[in-house]
């Protein structure tokens, strides 16, 4: 048989209690204070199976290596050597 199960929230107190209603009990009363129980909320259905890759998973950056000084001044000293070239 399908059990019913319920959070129950107390009017006064706030403690909150598992209700399963079936056919043999239906307390809707507070265990602490004696008050009327209200709110009452489905419990969700447990998941099964795998869970889903959170989104915020992100791939590091690449970075691009960056040219040297002596790798810059060199390509510029080739190229002033090619254009010397020309010109002779």
């Amino acid at each position: 048989m399908y059990r019913n199960t319920k959070v129950a929230t107390c009017c006064y107190c706030g403690t909150r209690a598992a209700l399963v209603l079936d056919q043999g009990r239906h307390e809707l009363a507070c265990a602490a204070c004696g008050a009327p129980l209200s709110e009452l909320k489905s419990f969700r259905p447990q998941k099964t199976g795998r869970k889903s890759p959170s989104k915020n998973i992100s791939k590091p950056k690449k970075y691009k290596k960056k040219i040297g000084k002596k790798k810059v001044g060199k390509l510029f000293e080739d190229i002033l050597d090619e254009i010397g070239d020309l010109f002779d």
